[in-house]
């Protein structure tokens, strides 16, 4: 653990949001250097502190409903975040069963509170077509994929990068599945808005 994440350990508490979201960034750094079972162990507790914060919430919370209601929305957005790390870091450490178990929780939460076209559902969605493609179920991972669209489509709109990004995954997707004339038809769109070249499967 890093001297910041210790001082907002000493200053808030373990159970303090800021200092979960220093250890959460720590899951993140530790990710992307491919540390993968040191971060899955450190996504257990961070995801594990995050539920005790969501369901405090109802007891604890001391301002108005208006802002409890805010503060739940942002817990669960937070939460999903948490779950869809672990999912990635159970995924690099081969536990492709307990990784989407993890995706399908974080959709859960968001879509329990209205946040089925957030971020965070657009990763655990992305996340599941990825863990799907890994298993050979193209079928399914081109659902997965449809949906990570029409969540960019809503969020970013037709020429934001990230758009462009799942429409990219999307056609790999359909290449996979046999679905070629889809998959071209992608990324001749991509290729004429963004100026991407041709999806060339691996």
């Amino acid at each position: 653990m890093c001297i910041r994440d210790s001082i907002y350990i000493l200053v808030f508490g373990e159970q303090h949001r800021s200092t979960v979201t220093a250890l959460h960034n720590l899951v993140l750094l530790l990710k992307a250097q491919g540390q993968w079972k040191e971060g899955l162990a450190l996504s257990e507790k961070v995801v594990d502190l995050r539920r005790q914060l969501q369901a405090g919430l109802s007891s604890e919370w001391t301002g108005s409903e208006e802002e409890k209601e805010a503060q739940g929305r942002q817990d669960a957005q937070s939460l999903a975040s948490a779950l869809n790390a672990m999912g990635e870091l159970r995924a690099g450490c081969a536990q492709g069963t307990e990784a989407s178990q993890a995706f399908e929780e974080a959709l859960s939460i968001l879509n329990d509170h209205g946040l089925g076209n957030s971020d965070a559902a657009a990763a655990a969605h992305s996340n599941q077509a990825k863990l799907l493609m890994s298993v050979g179920d193209t079928v399914a991972a081109v659902e997965q994929a449809e949906k990570v669209v029409g969540i960019r489509l809503i969020l970013n709109g037709a020429t934001h990068t990230l758009f462009a990004t799942a429409v990219e995954q999307l056609a790999g997707c359909y290449q996979a599945n046999g679905e070629e004339d889809r998959s071209k038809a992608l990324m001749d769109m991509l290729a004429e808005q963004f100026q991407v070249k041709s999806y060339k499967p691996a």
